[in-house]
Order: structure tokens, then C-alpha cells, then sequence
């Protein structure tokens, strides 16, 4: 009898660490590639230290958890959210918009303003690491469809169950995964910059590019989930 339940017990706790795995290597894996999200916690870190970093990369770490768990639970919450997605687009549009114009076009990085040097280029709210980090991380539409399908796999796959030992497992792992990979991106790329100072405008500049792309993928999405409808409809 006691070896069967350790059988058990062992068999328990490997399903446990396989799903811990999968949630951090999926969401350590998809920190990594250079994206409008680590590049901004890599200027961040350089222009205004570790502790406002921190601060940005709790907020992304928040809202991809609450992603995740809506998508879980496919709660109301969730449904309710998407009659809000069609206000909340167009100003997140005209955000990275003027973010991706403040990197273009003003003679420094832009986030420096959060240690106060630059308050002129960015309205307060956004000189906020927490703010900044919650625009962004609400402008990335991509999240839904990555994690959607991630979780139907692991689903099917039976690593993923449902409970809410299950989903605290999976939650924590996606958290540490994005944590650690978004620090080692931040560290390479500040590493990086250090050996070529000459070429911190490129950095900038594809910081800008990223934010720029983002906004013209978000405004051809707002029209083919929204307006694309309504012209049919009114014309």
C-alpha cells in the first residue's frame, strides 16, 4: 500500500513539474525575440535603473497572467472585456504612435523622461514605468491567439488539467519563464549597447520601428474586427 501511494505521489508531482515546465519554457522562449516590449525594459534599465524596470516588467507580468487565466476560466470577465476592445484600440493606437514619433524625432531616448531629464516629449502619465507597462502590454493583441492556442495544446496533450492547482502551477511557470527571459534580454542588450555606444541611435530608432509596426497591425485589426463590418453595413 505505501508504495503504491508514493507511485502515486511521484506520478503527482511529475505532472505537476512537466506542466511548471511548459509554462516557462513556452513564456521564456517567447520573451526572448526582440519585440517592442523587452526593448523598452532594455531602455529602461539603461536610462532609469533596475528599480523602474522591475516595475515595467511586473506590469507586463500582470496583465499576461490575467490573459492567461481569462482565457482559462473563459470567464464573463473575459467576454466583457472584448465590448471595451473597440474603445481601448484606437487610443492605444494613437499611444504607440506618438511613442514610436517621440523615438524618431526627438534628439534623445525616449523613456529617459522617467528619471525626469525629458518631461517635455512624453505626457506625464507615460513618463510612469507601471503606465508605460500597461499601454503596452494592452496594445498586444498577438497574446490572445499565442496563449489560446498554447493552452488548447497542453489540453489536449493532458498537461494541462483543470483545477486551480492545476492553473497556479501553469500561472507561476509562465511567470518566472517571462521573468528570466526578459532579464537576460535586458542584460545581453545592455551589454550589448555598452560595446556600441556609437550606434545607441539604431536602438532607438528600432524601438520606434517596433512601436510603429505595432500600431499599423493593431489599426488593420481594428478595421477588420470592426469598421470593415460597419462600412458593410451602412453602405
Amino acid at each position: 500500500m505505501g508504495i503504491s501511494y508514493t507511485s502515486m505521489e511521484t506520478s503527482f508531482f511529475q505532472r505537476y513539474w512537466k506542466l511548471f515546465f511548459a509554462g516557462f519554457a513556452i513564456s521564456f522562449l517567447g520573451a526572448l525575440p526582440i519585440g517592442s516590449l523587452n526593448l523598452t525594459a532594455s531602455q529602461i534599465y539603461g536610462s532609469s535603473g533596475l528599480s523602474k524596470t522591475i516595475i515595467f516588467i511586473s506590469t507586463i507580468l500582470l496583465i499576461e497572467i490575467m490573459v492567461v487565466l481569462g482565457l482559462l476560466k473563459a470567464s464573463a470577465a473575459l467576454r466583457a472585456g472584448k465590448k471595451y476592445l473597440p474603445y481601448v484600440m484606437p487610443i492605444a493606437v494613437l499611444l504607440l504612435i506618438y511613442l514610436s514619433y517621440s523615438c524618431f524625432f526627438t534628439g534623445d531616448i525616449t523613456i529617459k523622461q522617467m528619471d525626469g531629464s525629458l518631461t517635455e516629449t512624453l505626457p506625464l502619465p507615460l513618463t510612469s514605468p507601471f503606465t508605460l507597462g500597461v499601454v503596452l502590454g494592452i496594445s498586444n493583441p498577438l497574446q490572445f491567439p499565442f496563449w489560446g492556442g498554447w493552452n488548447q495544446w497542453l489540453y489536449q496533450r493532458k498537461i494541462l488539467r483543470k483545477g486551480n492547482a492545476w492553473t497556479m502551477v501553469y500561472l507561476f511557470g509562465i511567470a518566472l519563464g517571462t521573468l528570466i527571459g526578459m532579464a537576460m534580454f535586458v542584460y545581453m542588450a545592455h551589454r550589448l549597447q555598452t560595446y556600441m555606444e556609437r550606434y545607441d541611435f539604431m536602438f532607438t530608432w528600432l524601438l520606434g520601428l517596433f512601436y510603429l509596426g505595432l500600431a499599423i497591425y493593431m489599426t488593420q485589426l481594428f478595421y477588420k474586427l470592426y469598421l470593415k463590418s460597419f462600412y458593410k453595413a451602412h453602405v
